[in-house]
Parts: structure tokens; C-alpha cells; sequence
């Protein structure tokens, strides 16, 4: 009977590891158009291409300090997919002071899923609101 050292042994189990890693972010990573809801029933697109997300456009509702709500559309820049994950934080150029937003986005087997959290500002209140919303989508 034939033995294999330990550290053959780990060598191999990593590399099967690693390898199921990448094929599992390749397929995840399928390049085209994505289309789905936030969790406040708000659509949201996109598309893959180049290892990169592009043309992110999403719609979350935010609350302001006199109770009203503000629907936010938003289109966010080209993002990196790294290790099946992108994202990032955000300022609207020429927008009001303090309006900013955070983007994280995770690519599935089966659909890319992520969380934004909002602060824009109300025009009619002169205010600043906030709203935070999950999304989830799959390959058009």
C-alpha cells in the first residue's frame, strides 16, 4: 500500500479547493443583462461583461425627517468584480453636501445579491433622508 505525506495530502486538497473556488466565481460570473426587486419592491438591472458590473441602475425609497418618502433612482459606475464580490461608496458629483451611498453586491450560483444604503437630499424639505434596501437578481 502506498502512502502519501501530509503535506502532499494538504497540497492537494488546497488546490481542489482553490480550483472549485474559481470555477464556482466563473460560473457565477455569467456575462449579460440582470434584472430583479429590492426587498421594498423597487427594480433594479444591470449588466457583466469584462469581469466587470456595468450600468448598475436601482430604485430605493428613503426616509425623510417629516415622514415623507423620497424615491431615489440612481445609476452607479462601472465596478470591479473581484473574488465574485464589487461594490463601493458613493457621492453624486455637483450633489448637496452629505448625499452619499454605499453599494455591496455578491455573485450566487444563481443570482447576484447586495445591500445599498442611501442619504439623499429633499429638495421639498431641505433635508437630508435615508433608506437602506437589499436586492436581488438573476441572468435575464
Amino acid at each position: 500500500m502506498r502512502s502519501v505525506s501530509r503535506k502532499a495530502a494538504f497540497s492537494l486538497v488546497v488546490s481542489v479547493a482553490f480550483s472549485m473556488t474559481v470555477v464556482g466565481v466563473a460560473l457565477a460570473a455569467r456575462a449579460g443583462s440582470y434584472v430583479g426587486k429590492t426587498s421594498q419592491r423597487q427594480s433594479v438591472s444591470f449588466r457583466i461583461s469584462n469581469g466587470a458590473v456595468r450600468g448598475f441602475n436601482i430604485t430605493v425609497h428613503d426616509k425623510c425627517p417629516d415622514g415623507h418618502t423620497l424615491s431615489v433612482q440612481a445609476t452607479y459606475p462601472t465596478m470591479k468584480i473581484t473574488n465574485g464580490k464589487f461594490g463601493g461608496a458613493f457621492s453624486p458629483v455637483g450633489g448637496h453636501p452629505g448625499e452619499h451611498a454605499s453599494l455591496n453586491g455578491k455573485l450566487g450560483r444563481s443570482a447576484v445579491t447586495g445591500s445599498l444604503t442611501d442619504t439623499s437630499f429633499s429638495r421639498r424639505e431641505r433635508a437630508l433622508c435615508h433608506g437602506n434596501t437589499t436586492f436581488s437578481a438573476h441572468h435575464a
